[in-house]
């Protein structure tokens, strides 16, 4: 019965985190191709529209699990895999849409630059109700003994997701046309949609009408922390440090591909080995040692200029993120009943898109004002907080 439902659970998390991640390259293609107008500023526009499926799901993680243990996961993980396939292809047809009636400008962007909005809007709507509700089942799997193997394997699917979609994406644009990606990304959505009809439908007990609740645990608090520094150096490396690769060290896009794959790649086939060992040298260890080897990294990337030492920094980052996820998330399980685990998924959930989206915010605006090396210093610092409070669960 689990690993049976390990495998559809990692069935459903590779499609959606495949659908949702591989419209961020995208964007660009598909405002160019169209001519879609986004005002006086574009690069902020296309900045604000790609983070609003961040600040979307980042808000709606929490009441979604509150709810999802009282409704049941099912329905949740369900209809959110549908509402993913319906945004990821009306994002890939927001022009078509708006030239029915005209593509008018209003304010300062166009009708179709108002529909990406939207339509990414909902996308994240769509994660918040299926990501950390797919988590949240497995610690009502697994034993204490395989927790972290299988949040190993959860982990897996989800970074594999999110490493093949930004691939796959523009290379389906590029041999057929800027539609297909979007359409076999929808396809997919549905499909994990399906497939999550076979899912089990536990609940816990009813939270009425609390759907803000925050765990009262503190040890969950501190691992949401670490979770946050962590995600936050990964929201740096994927969009501010490729533009000062291409930009300032005059990397070719073949080289750049070449470092962040060492980095993605690495931080999903490496999950279920470190989750693992987690189940047999203890989580915390293993979490203290990932941040650490991270701190080491984000430093390195700080000051390194060379392909070969960017290189070892990316891969170490990726090791990195493969020993702190399912170390971190398997004791998150083990700190939880049937009746909290959804919220505490949906909180650490929550803290983890945060970092992402925060993070290019404002390393990106440090790196404007100050410099790039002043902002790859700010990961380092959150890094340390992040460290202190694994040290502090108990």
């Amino acid at each position: 019965m689990g690993r049976k439902t390990l495998i559809l659970i990692s069935i459903v998390t590779f499609s959606v985190m495949f659908s949702i991640s591989m419209v961020g390259p995208l964007l660009g293609v598909l405002i160019n191709i169209e001519g879609i107008y986004l005002g006086r500023n574009p690069n902020f526009s296309l900045g604000l529209i790609f983070a609003f499926e961040g600040l979307t799901l980042s808000l709606l993680q929490l009441p979604f699990s509150n709810l999802s243990n009282r409704f049941g996961r099912r329905i949740f993980i369900v209809l959110g895999s549908i509402i993913v396939g319906i945004s990821v292809a009306s994002i890939g047809f927001s022009a078509v849409f708006a030239r029915v009636i005209g593509d008018p400008v209003i304010g300062e962007w166009s009708l179709s630059a108002c529909f990406l909005a939207l339509f990414r809007t909902l996308q994240g709507v769509g994660g918040a109700s299926t990501w950390p509700i797919l988590m949240a089942l497995i610690p009502l799997l697994y034993s204490e003994e395989s927790l972290g193997m299988a949040m190993g394997v959860f982990g897996a699917s989800f970074g594999l997701g999110m490493a093949l979609g930004p691939v796959i994406g523009p290379g389906l644009a590029a041999v057929t046309n800027v539609y297909i990606p979007f359409l076999f990304a929808s396809a997919l959505a549905m499909v994990s949609a399906v497939v999550a009809l076979k899912l089990p439908d536990y609940r816990g007990s009813d939270i009425g009408k609390r759907v803000f609740k925050i765990p009262d645990d503190k040890n969950i608090l501190l691992l949401s922390i670490v979770g946050f520094s962590l995600m936050f150096s990964m929201g740096t490396l994927v969009v501010i440090y490729p533009k000062f690769l291409l930009d300032v060290l005059g990397f070719s896009v073949r080289e750049l591909a070449v470092v962040l794959s060492l980095a993605s790649l690495t931080f999903a086939f490496l999950q279920p080995l470190f989750g693992k060992l987690s189940d047999k040298v203890g989580r915390k260890k293993l979490i203290t040692l990932g941040l650490v080897i991270t701190f080491i990294a984000m430093l390195g990337v700080a000051f390194s200029t060379s392909f070969s030492l960017i290189s070892i920094m990316m891969f170490l980052f990726g090791v990195s993120g493969a020993v702190i996820f399912p170390s971190a998330t398997g004791l998150l399980g083990e700190r939880s009943t049937p009746s909290t685990v959804g919220t505490n998924s949906g909180f650490f959930n929550m803290m983890v898109s945060l970092g992402v989206t925060i993070a290019p915010i404002i390393v990106g605006l440090t790196s404007d004002v100050l410099s790039y090396t002043m902002g790859f210093l700010v990961p380092p610092i959150l890094l340390v907080i992040g460290l202190v409070s694994s040290l502090l669960v108990r």
